[in-house]
C-alpha cells in the first residue's frame, strides 16, 4: 500500500467540472489568483470575495477587472468569464459588486436577468 499523502485536489472549474459553456469555453475557477479564467489563463476576470459588513451571512462577490488578450477580442470571452462569475455568486449566495466598467456597462444592460445579484455599490446604485 502507498503510504504517500494524496495530491491536493487541484481548482476545480466552475460552474460545473469541466463543462464547457454554450459557446464551447471552459471556465476554471482559480482561487489561488483571485479569478475566473479560460482554460489557457489568457482570458480572465479578477474578483475579490467580501464578507458581509452588517452581519447577514450573505458575502459578495467584487468583480474588479475583466482582461482578453487582443488576439481573442470578438468571441465572446468576456461576456463568458462574467455569467461563469454570477452563476458562481447565485450558487454561493454571494451578492455582487460590479466593480469592473465592462461588468458594469456592457455585460449587465445586455444581461439584465443577472441585476437581481447585484449589491449596492456606487457604480451599482445606477442599475
Amino acid at each position: 500500500m502507498d503510504s504517500r499523502p494524496s495530491p491536493s485536489p487541484s481548482p476545480s472549474p466552475s460552474p460545473s467540472p469541466s463543462s464547457p459553456s454554450s459557446s464551447g469555453v471552459v471556465v476554471v475557477f482559480n482561487p489561488q489568483q483571485s479569478r475566473f479564467q479560460t482554460s489557457d489563463g489568457l482570458a480572465f476576470l479578477t474578483y475579490h470575495i467580501r464578507p458581509s459588513s452588517s452581519g447577514s451571512s450573505h458575502g459578495s462577490l467584487d468583480l474588479q477587472h475583466t482582461y482578453v488578450p487582443p488576439s481573442k477580442r470578438g468571441l465572446g470571452l468576456a461576456g463568458v468569464l462574467c455569467k461563469a462569475a454570477f452563476d458562481y455568486a447565485k450558487e454561493h449566495n454571494l451578492r455582487v459588486i460590479p466593480t469592473c466598467s465592462y461588468v458594469s456597462d456592457t455585460f449587465l444592460p445586455r444581461n439584465p436577468e443577472w441585476k437581481p445579484l447585484v449589491g449596492k455599490s456606487s457604480r451599482a446604485a445606477g442599475l
